[in-house]
C-alpha cells in the first residue's frame, strides 16, 4: 500500500534543541557517567531487543534499523564496535525524536522499508537522519554538548 507522503513531516529541530534532548535522556536514563552504556539503556530502560543481523550493511546499506513497531533495533555485528554504539545510539535517535513518524513509515520488512526509501520526496528523510546522528554524538559524547562545538573543532587529531 502506497504511503501519503504528504502527511510527513519531519519536524526542524535546531542543534540545541537537540542536544537538550540528548542531554535530559542522558540524564533520565545514565546520569553523567561516561562512557554511556548504549546497549544497557536501550535493553534495560528502554526494553528494546538488540538483534545482530549478519550481512546488514552489504545486503541492506544500513548498520543498523529501528524496526516499525518500535521494538527493536538490529545491527551488523561485523562493523567496528565504535559504530555499533553509534549506530544504535543513531537509532535511538530516531526513537525520541522520530518514533511516530518511524510508525507511519517503516513496517516489519526491511525490504519495504527499502522500498518506502526509494519512494520518499527528496530532503524528507534527510532531516531525520541528521537529526538522529546530532542526537546520537551529543548522547555518546556529553562533553561536547558541554563545552560546544568549537571545542570539538578545535582539536587536532592529526598529530596522533
Amino acid at each position: 500500500m502506497p504511503v501519503d507522503f504528504s502527511r510527513i513531516q519531519i519536524p526542524f529541530l535546531d542543534n540545541d534543541e537537540i542536544r537538550r534532548k540528548a542531554d535530559e535522556f542522558r540524564k533520565e536514563y545514565w546520569g553523567d557517567r561516561i562512557p554511556v552504556d548504549i546497549e544497557l539503556i536501550v535493553e534495560r530502560n528502554l526494553r528494546l531487543t538488540i538483534i545482530p543481523v549478519a550481512n546488514l550493511f552489504s545486503e541492506a546499506h544500513t548498520e543498523a534499523y529501528l524496526s516499525g513497531d518500535l521494538r527493536e533495533i538490529a545491527y551488523d555485528p561485523a562493523r567496528p564496535e565504535p559504530r555499533i554504539r553509534f549506530s544504535i545510539a543513531h537509532e535511538v535517535g530516531h526513537y525520541v525524536l522520530h518514533g511516530e513518524i518511524i510508525k507511519q513509515l517503516r513496517t516489519s520488512s526491511y525490504d519495504e522499508w527499502k522500498r518506502i526509501q526509494l519512494d520518499l520526496p527528496d530532503g524528507l528523510w534527510g532531516r531525520a537522519e541528521y537529526q538522529a546522528r546530532e542526537f546520537a554524538g551529543r548522547l555518546l559524547v556529553p562533553l561536547v554538548s558541554r563545552v560546544g562545538n568549537s571545542f570539538a573543532k578545535s582539536l587536532d587529531f592529526s598529530k596522533d
